[in-house]
């Protein structure tokens, strides 16, 4: 398993530099960025490295957090992940 967290962060990490190169679109970005931060909160919580999965998740959490402003509403967290299926 921590052979495939590994691998799955070092690809959202190269999704978000293909991301920044290709100049997608902000919400793109913010949204590869949350990923790369999220996976590597799940790599860290395998190797039980607690504070680097909680810097991590929080990471994530704040650009999502930043995404929902973007968008211009007064989404909350929880509604980030349900609204983001209905698109």
């Amino acid at each position: 398993v921590r052979r495939k967290l590994n691998k799955a962060q070092q690809w959202a990490q190269q999704l978000v530099s293909v991301a920044n190169e290709l100049k997608c679109s902000e919400t793109t970005v913010l949204e590869t960025q949350s990923y790369a931060a999220w996976m590597k909160g799940n790599a860290c919580l395998e190797k039980k490295d607690f504070l680097g999965a909680f810097r991590s998740y929080q990471e994530s959490r704040d650009v999502l957090l930043q995404l929902a402003n973007n968008e211009g509403s007064k989404l909350t967290l929880r509604d980030l992940w349900t609204t983001q299926n209905l698109r």
